[in-house]
C-alpha cells in the first residue's frame, strides 16, 4: 500500500467510521512506536489540528526516557503541541489492586479525558491497527466471550477513535518507510511473557505460516460478526422495550414475551448486565423460570442492585449503599447472594489439608442450626477469633497484614453467624464452629479469591 492509498484509507475511516471531519482538533496518543508515529503523521497530512500526548510510565528505565526524548524531538520537528505526563504505576496498583496493564490503561485514559477538555479537542486518537484487533479477538476467545468480544475494538467508542483499524502493521511500516520517518521500538514487544505478546509472536505467527491470508479472513469474520451484533442488539432492544412496564428507580419487565425465546438467559443478560449481574446469575434466573411455576418471589443481588423474580415479571431496584445492609444466607439458595458462595456437606473423616483457610474453609455442620447467618461488608470495629491464633483480632488489622487497599477492604465480604464473624471471604476463617473430634459432619464453603 503506497502513501496515497494509506492516507486515503485512513482519511475515509476518520470521517466514515470515526465520525471526525477534517480540520477538527484531535488529541493524538503518541508513544514513539511505529503505530503512534504513523497515526500522528497521517492525521497531520489529512489536515487535522493535532495535539500530542505522551505517557511516561517509567516501567522500562532508560528506554522509557529514550521514548520521551524521541517524542519531544518529533513534535518539535513537526511543530505539534505536546503534553507529557509522568505516572506512578505502582502507587496506582497499591491503591486499586490492579495489574500493571490495567493500571496503565486507567491512568492513561483518565489523563486523556482531562486533556480533551483542557485543549478543546473533539476526540483522542489511539493507534490500534487491524493486527491489534485480531490479537484482541484471540485474547477474548481464550478468556471466554460473547458476540461483542468477537467483534474486537470499535473504530469509535465515545470520544476515543481508532482510525488505523483499517490498515495492518505492515501497512504502517511501509508508510513510515515511504516518509523516511524513524520511530522507537519497545523491547518488551518481542518478549513472550505477556498474553498479548504470546498471541502476537507465537499464535498469529504460526497461523501466517500455515494458512494463506489468514488475517484477511479473520478480519472478514470480525466485520460479519459486527453486523450480526448490530442486528442482535436491535432485536433485543425491541423485545425489551415491548416488555418494559415501568422505568425509574424501580424498573419492571413483563416476562410473557421473554419466556417465548429458547435462550432467555441472553435476554436476561442484556436486561441485567447494566445493573451488575453476571451471565452466571442470568443463567440461574432463566433456569428458575424453566423449572416450574414459582411458589414465591425469588431474590438475586449484584453489588449495586436487587432483582425480584415472580412468574409474571422481573423487578430491578437499586440497593441502598448502607453499611448495615445484610443478606440472609440460606444454604439451599446461595445464588441469591451478591457473591458466589458454594457449600458442600460431608461426613467424617475430615482432612484439613484440602482447605486453605481463605477461599476454601471448613466448619462443623452445626453451623446449619445457627439462628441467623448473614453475608455483609466489613464494618469498623469488627473483630474475629482467627483459627490457629489466640484471642481476637480486629479485621482492620488482618486487612493491614494482608496489605489490602482501602477499596479492597470495603469490597471484602464477611460471613456472620449469630453475631460472630465466622469468615472473611478469601482471607481468614474463625475458630468458631471448628471441625473437632466431636464433630459428626462438616461443611465445606468456598468462594472466589479477593479482588
Amino acid at each position: 500500500m503506497n502513501r496515497t492509498e494509506f492516507e486515503n484509507r485512513v482519511g475515509q475511516s476518520m470521517v466514515v467510521d470515526c465520525g471526525v471531519a477534517a480540520g477538527v482538533r484531535v488529541l493524538v496518543a503518541v508513544s514513539g512506536g511505529a503505530d503512534s508515529v504513523a497515526l500522528l503523521r497521517v492525521l497531520l497530512s489529512l489536515g487535522y489540528n493535532c495535539v500530542a500526548a505522551h505517557c511516561n510510565f517509567h516501567l522500562r528505565g532508560e528506554e522509557s526516557m529514550r521514548d520521551e526524548r524521541f517524542v519531544r524531538q518529533l513534535c518539535a520537528l513537526l511543530n505539534v503541541p505536546l503534553r507529557v505526563r509522568d505516572f506512578d504505576v505502582e502507587a496506582r496498583r497499591r491503591e486499586y489492586g490492579e495489574s500493571v496493564e490495567m493500571a496503565c490503561r486507567e491512568l492513561r485514559y483518565q489523563w486523556f479525558r482531562e486533556l480533551l477538555d483542557e485543549d478543546n479537542c473533539a476526540v483522542v486518537a489511539v493507534a490500534h491497527h487491524r493486527d491489534d484487533n485480531i490479537e484482541t479477538l484471540f485474547l477474548n476467545l481464550l478468556r471466554g466471550t460473547g458476540i461483542a468480544g468477537l467483534t474486537g475494538m470499535r473504530a469509535r467508542n465515545d470520544r476515543v477513535v481508532r482510525p488505523l483499524l483499517c490498515v495492518t502493521r505492515a501497512d504502517v511500516i511501509e508508510y513510515l518507510n515511504g516518509l523516511g520517518q524513524d520511530y522507537v521500538t519497545d523491547s518488551t514487544n518481542l518478549e513472550t511473557d505477556f498474553q498479548r505478546n504470546r498471541v502476537r509472536n507465537v499464535l498469529l505467527h504460526d497461523l501466517d505460516e500455515c494458512f494463506v491470508a489468514a488475517r484477511d479472513r479473520i478480519a472478514d469474520t470480525m466485520r460479519n460478526l459486527a453486523d450480526f451484533e448490530l442486528l442482535y442488539n436491535e432485536l433485543v432492544t425491541d423485545v425489551l422495550s415491548r416488555s418494559l412496564i415501568i422505568a425509574g428507580d424501580k424498573v419492571e419487565f413483563s416476562l410473557s414475551r421473554i419466556k417465548r425465546f429458547s435462550r432467555p438467559k441472553l435476554l436476561f443478560h442484556a436486561m441485567l448486565s447494566p445493573y451488575g449481574f453476571s451471565m452466571n446469575q442470568c443463567e440461574q434466573i432463566a433456569a428458575k423460570l424453566e423449572e416450574k411455576p414459582l411458589d414465591s418471589k425469588l431474590h438475586f443481588y449484584s453489588l449495586t442492585n436487587a432483582v425480584t423474580l415472580t412468574n409474571e415479571k422481573i423487578v430491578i431496584e437499586k440497593i441502598k449503599s448502607d453499611i448495615n445492609q445484610e443478606f440472609l444466607v440460606d444454604f439451599s439458595a446461595l445464588s441469591n447472594l451478591p457473591v458466589k458462595l458454594e457449600v458442600e456437606k460431608h461426613e467424617l473423616p475430615f482432612d484439613r489439608a484440602g482447605f486453605d483457610g481463605k477461599c476454601r474453609v471448613a466448619f462443623d455442620a452445626r453451623l446449619m442450626n445457627c439462628k441467623k447467618l448473614v453475608l455483609r461488608h466489613w464494618r469498623q470495629g469488627d473483630r474475629m477469633r482467627p483459627y490457629g491464633m489466640k484471642g481476637t483480632r480486629l479485621l482492620s488489622d488482618l486487612f493491614s497484614d494482608a496489605h489490602l487497599t482501602l477499596q479492597e477492604k470495603h469490597r471484602a465480604w464477611v460471613l456472620e453467624a449469630d453475631g460472630e464473624v465466622l469468615w472473611v471471604l478469601g482471607l481468614r476463617a474463625s475458630a468458631h464452629y471448628s471441625v473437632t473430634a466431636d464433630s459428626t459432619a462438616y461443611l465445606c464453603l468456598s468462594c472466589p479469591p479477593l479482588s
